[in-house]
């Protein structure tokens, strides 16, 4: 009976301190409403994994560190559907009238649900900081 290897995959995100913000690239491209981020530039070799239907990672098969990602529809879906990241597109350079239609698309209460996450997130920050 023959055995089989297969290669497993433990991806893993970098933290915020091991990425330097100046090689990081952000990439928006109207025409397909997908959105590129490279936190290592766009030089680092990797292979994409697709984690659902709109989002895929990059991954560094020597490292299996995530080096980037792609989403798919991100106007049209992921910022109405994750209106957290609706400033994000700024930094993608989508134009700013997109930007405003897609806000224009988001059900108050997500919008709501939303800036409360955010909101929590930054006093979970600040408790962190003080309390270390």
């Amino acid at each position: 009976m023959a055995t089989q290897n297969f290669l497993t995959f433990q991806p893993r995100v970098p933290e915020l301190e091991e990425v330097d913000i100046n090689n990081v690239e952000f990439r928006y491209t109207k025409g397909t409403d997908t959105a590129f981020v490279h936190w290592f530039g766009r030089e680092r070799h990797a292979i994409i994994l697709d984690i659902d239907d709109h989002i895929s990672v990059r991954i560094d098969p020597a490292t299996q560190d995530i080096v980037g990602l792609q989403i798919e529809a991100f106007m049209e879906w992921f910022v109405v559907e994750h209106p957290e990241f609706l400033p994000v597109a700024e930094q993608f350079g989508v134009d700013p009238m997109d930007i405003e239609a897609a806000r224009r698309k988001i059900e108050p209460q997500r919008a709501k649900v939303a800036a409360l996450g955010s909101l929590l997130d930054q006093v979970q920050d600040s408790l962190q900081s003080a309390v270390a």
